[in-house]
């Protein structure tokens, strides 16, 4: 913003302060944040088009940076030990690593979607590993869908984590499975899918 005569706003054709064009500055700069500052497979989640929700979520796996039980401890939250098991099953400590990658609650929700793709993969325990090899399953023109579908799987596995710790939910793999897919149907035109994706009546 600029003083001549007056007041004016540079982010404004006609030089007028507006919400629409302070928001719209404002995500450009975010934008450009992130384009220098981010990883690769940073860059990967957020062009990949899904719900913002989910993209956060998936982004905040990737960080490390998830509200889950280790990290809480580490910042000096008081948790009893009964809280700080996993809730899928009730055995472990719940850890990012665990909670989405190696809980075998969450593996069976991995190796159900694979199966449903008709593909197979090596699901590694660190986020970033599990990602870029679950990303690449595809042809080089699928990357972007099989992005989405980890985040997918990621978003409903935190979903299904939260309803059984705070709403006594329980864990069903297969009601999760097709939410998974019912969730995909619905970005279906934005990842240009054809007639060779998955089956989604299956």
């Amino acid at each position: 913003m600029e003083k001549s005569d007056g007041w004016k706003w540079n982010a404004s054709p006609n030089g007028m302060f507006s919400i629409k064009s302070a928001y719209t500055t404002l995500s450009m700069t975010a934008t450009a944040n992130h384009s220098y500052s981010e990883k690769p497979e940073f860059t990967m989640i957020w062009k990949t088009p899904a719900t913002q929700k989910a993209k956060t979520t998936a982004w905040r796996v990737l960080k490390g940076r998830m509200a889950i039980c280790d990290n809480l401890q580490r910042q000096q939250v008081n948790i009893s030990s009964s809280e700080a098991v996993c809730v899928l099953c009730k055995t472990h400590l719940e850890t990012t690593e665990h909670l989405f990658f190696t809980c075998q609650n969450s593996v069976d929700i991995w190796n159900d979607v694979l199966n449903w793709l008709g593909k197979k993969t090596v699901l590694h325990h660190k986020a970033k590993d599990h990602f870029l090899a679950f990303r690449s399953i595809g042809d080089k023109e699928e990357e972007k869908f099989y992005s989405g579908i980890w985040i997918c799987i990621i978003w409903c596995v935190w979903k299904g984590r939260n309803e059984g710790k705070f709403n006594q939910g329980v864990w069903n793999k297969d009601r999760i499975v097709t939410e998974i897919k019912s969730r995909l149907w619905g970005w279906k035109e934005a990842f240009n899918l054809t007639n060779a994706s998955p089956d989604f009546r299956s």
